[in-house]
Protein backbone atom coordinates (compact mmCIF):
# COMPACT_ATOMS: atom_id res chain seq x y z
CA UNK A 1 0.00 0.00 0.00
CA UNK A 2 2.72 2.19 0.80
CA UNK A 3 4.73 1.38 -2.47
CA UNK A 4 1.39 2.29 -4.23
CA UNK A 5 0.56 5.55 -2.80
CA UNK A 6 3.62 7.86 -4.74
CA UNK A 7 2.73 6.42 -8.04
CA UNK A 8 -0.85 7.32 -7.26
CA UNK A 9 -0.32 10.60 -6.60
CA UNK A 10 2.34 11.04 -9.07
CA UNK A 11 -0.37 9.82 -11.93
CA UNK A 12 -2.49 12.21 -9.98
CA UNK A 13 -0.57 15.40 -10.59
CA UNK A 14 0.22 13.94 -14.41
CA UNK A 15 -2.96 14.15 -15.12
CA UNK A 16 -4.24 17.54 -13.31
CA UNK A 17 -0.62 18.88 -14.99
CA UNK A 18 -2.31 17.57 -18.22
CA UNK A 19 -5.62 18.91 -18.23
CA UNK A 20 -4.39 22.56 -17.03
CA UNK A 21 -1.81 22.56 -20.13
CA UNK A 22 -5.19 21.77 -21.77
CA UNK A 23 -6.86 24.53 -20.62
CA UNK A 24 -3.79 26.71 -21.23
CA UNK A 25 -3.95 25.90 -24.98
CA UNK A 26 -7.70 26.30 -25.24
CA UNK A 27 -7.37 29.74 -23.75
CA UNK A 28 -4.79 30.71 -25.68
CA UNK A 29 -6.52 29.74 -29.10
CA UNK A 30 -9.73 31.58 -27.73
CA UNK A 31 -7.24 34.90 -27.64
CA UNK A 32 -6.00 34.18 -31.06
CA UNK A 33 -9.10 33.84 -32.39
CA UNK A 34 -10.34 37.40 -31.14
CA UNK A 35 -6.95 38.46 -32.36
CA UNK A 36 -7.49 37.18 -35.82
CA UNK A 37 -11.08 37.75 -35.94
CA UNK A 38 -11.16 39.75 -39.25
CA UNK A 39 -8.85 37.37 -40.90
CA UNK A 40 -11.16 34.61 -40.08
CA UNK A 41 -13.88 36.78 -41.74
CA UNK A 42 -11.99 37.29 -44.89
CA UNK A 43 -11.42 33.80 -45.17
CA UNK A 44 -15.18 33.09 -45.04
CA UNK A 45 -15.05 30.29 -42.55
CA UNK A 46 -16.02 29.88 -38.75
CA UNK A 47 -13.32 29.63 -36.37
CA UNK A 48 -13.34 26.11 -35.00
Amino acid sequence: MTLFLPIYYDQKIKKINGERRQLLVTIGRLSNAKQHKRRYKGMGKASS
